[in-house]
């Protein structure tokens, strides 16, 4: 199977609240729940990783910042 594009942060966060709101009101059937479990998964796993990348990247500019306004 060919690897899915990696979509924005928040396509990601649409996604996972469109799987979640169909967990909720029954509308996934019981033959599809593990297969749309296993893509929430993976796209916690990947907010998760866009996030920590974003604070990495926002604390080294702050980090610039201070070393500069000194």
């Amino acid at each position: 199977m060919p690897k899915k594009e990696t979509l924005s942060y928040e396509a990601a966060m649409q996604r996972l609240e469109d799987i979640v709101r169909k967990i909720e009101n029954n509308e996934i059937g019981i033959d599809r729940l593990a297969e749309q479990l296993k893509e929430a998964q993976a796209l916690i796993k990947q907010c998760k990783k866009q996030l920590l990348a974003v604070d990495k990247d926002i604390n080294g500019l702050l980090a610039d910042e201070e070393t500069t306004a000194q």
